[in-house]
């Protein structure tokens, strides 16, 4: 998988199916992160170069509208 991504990314294995569950989860638990925290948490999760985080990162914006719009992330 490293390599369709062209190596940009570490790939660990976790199945969509259980990150999409983890990350309801936890969201579940700790809620979504307040406007303030919440794009500092975003780029937290992207710098860490790991395609599975990414993917939360992802799916944490979608809960956002505001966040997606063109120039909310720098």
């Amino acid at each position: 998988m490293e390599a369709y991504i062209k190596n940009q990314f570490t790939f660990v294995g976790v199945p969509s199916k259980l990150r999409k569950e983890v990350l309801k989860r936890h969201i579940r638990i700790q809620g979504i992160p307040r406007d303030e925290q919440f794009e500092i948490e975003i780029k937290a999760l992207w710098k860490l170069k790991i395609r599975e985080l990414n993917y939360c990162a992802q799916e944490l914006m979608n809960q956002k509208k505001w966040f997606r719009q063109k120039d909310s992330i720098h």
